[in-house]
Order: structure tokens, then sequence, then C-alpha cells
């Protein structure tokens, strides 16, 4: 079973938000030490709503019963416009392989909820920062540190707010105190509705 679902999610900009003045009273989300021993991986964009998508590092692994599991491992959101002025890869690999190292969605056609993209964070650290000046049902965005995206606090209780798991049960969980990963329910493929074919990709390497 791929359990797949449309999100149906309201944005509203307020451009006169000043979303980082607060950080006192909320928890920041520092992902410089996870992010920085990082370096070329498989990423998962998944639209939440109206141009806005979550970025997670994808993992595949075989658990004790040889089932193929996932992990996804939170960075943060982005709006579609800034996200298609990044670099993902290295001028090589872009070379090699652009349609995996550019995010650029055309308009006028259908596109599903998860792209993948390869993640060379050596470069992608240099990207130009998301603007955290929105508002997601009223919520403040504010800037992860270390990375140039943004998210919603507390994490724990809007991660999964905007259906990364489709229509299936999502269970947040915070990794060594620093990072949060996500748990779809085991029933879909993989443990993870999100991944579809990527799941036989990751192995074959292709």
């Amino acid at each position: 079973m791929v359990c797949l679902t449309k999100a149906d999610v309201n944005l509203d900009t307020n451009e006169a938000a000043t979303p980082n003045e607060h950080y006192e009273n909320e928890p920041m989300y520092d992902v410089y030490e996870y992010v920085n021993n990082l370096h070329l991986q498989r990423c998962a964009l998944v639209a939440v709503g109206l141009k806005y998508f979550s970025i997670f590092v994808e993992s595949a692994v075989l658990d004790k019963n040889n089932r193929i599991r996932s992990s996804k491992f939170f960075l943060g959101m982005c709006h579609q416009s800034t996200l298609e002025k990044w670099k993902f890869c290295s001028p090589h690999l872009e070379r090699k392989r652009p349609h995996k190292c550019k995010f650029r969605l055309r308009t006028g056609k259908y596109h599903g909820r998860v792209h993948r993209r390869y993640c060379d964070f050596g470069v992608m650290s240099r990207n130009p920062d998301c603007p955290c000046v929105s508002t997601i049902f009223g919520e403040t965005m504010y800037k992860v540190i270390g990375f140039p995206a943004c998210y919603i606090p507390p994490l724990s209780d809007t991660l999964c707010r905007y259906n990364p798991c489709g229509m299936e049960q999502c269970q947040p969980t915070k990794v060594e105190d620093t990072i949060f990963s996500l748990e779809c329910n085991p029933k879909c493929d993989g443990g993870n509705p999100v991944m579809g074919l990527f799941i036989l990709l990751y192995f074959l390497r292709v």
C-alpha cells in the first residue's frame, strides 16, 4: 500500500512580520552540527501547501527482518520561489545530472507532492536564506540555525501538521536531542508513504 494525499494548507503572507525577534520565547531549531557532517545525500522536498515545501534528508536501510525501512530528517521549510534559485549540487554533478540537481516546476502542469534531488550540503549551505516572513494558519515561521530554511515551533506539534506522511499516521522523534525525524505508518511501503519508487532506486543506485 502506498499512501498519498493532496495537502490542504492555507498560507498567508505577512510582509510586515518579524518572526525572529522573539527567539527567547521559542526553542531554536539548530541543525548546524548535523548538517556540518553531511556531504552528498538524497533529499525529499514535500509539498505542504501553496508553493511551500518541507525539506528532508532521506535514507533507506534494511531492518532485522530484511524489510526496507526509511527515515526522514527535517531540515526546514521554504517557498518554491526561493528553492528554484538554490544550487543543490557541485557544478560537475549538475552537468551530469541536471534534473536531479535543480528544482524547477513548470507552471500549468500537475506535479506530485514529493520531489527528490541530490543534496550536496557543502553547496547548499551557501544558498540564499528562505525568507521566514510568512504565517501558516497564523503560525509564525522562524529561521533554522545552520541551514537556510524556516520552521514553526514547537516542531513536536507542528511537524506532522502539514501532511508529510499523507493520510497516514505521522510520529515526530527528536534524534540525539538535535534533529527531528519522522516515522510514518509502517503499513505503507517502507513505512514511509512518500518513498515510492525511491526505495528501489536507492538500492540500485540509479
